[in-house]
């Protein structure tokens, strides 16, 4: 169990870790994890704090990690974190990690020797090259990258991935430092960008933290506009007839300003209540039928 919510409800804890995962996966062969985020944030209507995304390297083609360790102790990168202080641990037995930014932070990045890590385990494993890069998220930003994997296909989550691991670290290309001393202005190493396969950096959209939990966005509504409507009917002279029609005009200047953005965001309000997809189609002809509706409101003289 976890903590009480504001709303008064009590909080629980779901935690899946990689043996998880891979039920998951045997479990449900046809889904994959942007449906899984979609059923566990807006049908459990869950916030994650915590979410870790791993991309697995079984070949060393592109970027092995003595290279990148060499560039990253010469730092020669850019990423997100405040400090460009890298953490080394481990063995030659055990494998190596690098590590990036610290736990409770809102990031941080490990990069280890995976195959050599289960091997000090016991644990058997076909692959004789395993280099794991393991992105951690934390609070907000945890809720902001899983909202960025909602609605893709098995191959944009793939780039996605790539791109978020790219947005946290930018390897580039060797230069003399007193020459150029602006890291942003230097390219990527071809390397590093071949073995992201050329993906772009990701964009995270902000989240302002008002639906990071839909009861507390219901809350926030009610608080917010039941005063506004209050004063609109007593305006209204508490006729109920006028009233509704500056209702519909609200309606329509909503569906007259409606776009891609706004459509997505209104549709995953309305699966929580389990109620359809709206589609730009559908929402042209309700307009059709709110003009219709003040239509037939008008006066005839």
């Amino acid at each position: 169990m976890g903590p009480k919510l504001k709303t008064g409800h009590q909080s629980c804890q779901i935690e899946l870790k990689g043996e998880g995962c891979r039920e998951y996966e045997r479990l449900c062969p046809e889904k994959n994890w942007s449906e899984f985020l979609d059923f566990f944030m807006f049908d459990l209507r869950a916030v994650p704090t915590r979410f870790d995304l791993s991309i697995d390297d079984y070949e060393g083609k592109h970027a092995t990690f003595d290279l990148i360790k060499q560039k990253l102790e010469n730092k020669m990168f850019i990423s997100p974190f405040k400090s460009k202080v890298v953490t080394i641990h481990g063995s030659n037995e055990n494998g190596y990690t690098l590590e990036l930014g610290k736990y409770g932070l809102s990031r941080m990045l490990a990069i280890y020797e995976k195959h050599k890590e289960q091997q000090s385990k016991n644990k058997k494993t076909d692959q004789p090259y395993w280099l794991r890069f393991e992105m951690r998220y934390f609070h907000q930003v945890a809720h902001e990258v899983c909202l960025s994997l909602l609605e893709l296909n098995d191959e944009e989550l793939k780039t996605q991935a790539f791109s978020l691991l790219y947005k946290m670290l930018d390897i580039k290309e060797d230069i003399d430092p007193t020459q150029f001393s602006n890291l942003n202005k230097v390219k990527t190493i071809q390397w590093w960008n071949d073995f992201l396969e050329s993906a772009p950096k990701a964009k995270i959209e902000k989240n302002t933290g008002v639906e990071k939990n839909y009861d507390n966005y219901n809350l926030w509504i009610e608080r917010n506009t039941s005063l506004y409507f209050l004063k609109e009917f007593i305006l209204s002279f508490k006729d109920e007839y006028d009233y509704t029609t500056k209702m519909l005009k609200l309606l329509l200047n909503a569906l007259e300003n409606i776009e891609e953005k706004k459509i997505k965001k209104l549709n995953r309000l309305l699966k929580i209540y389990h109620f359809p997809k709206q589609t730009l189609n559908d929402l042209v002809l309700l307009k059709q039928e709110v003009k219709e509706s003040l239509k037939r409101r008008e006066l005839p003289f």
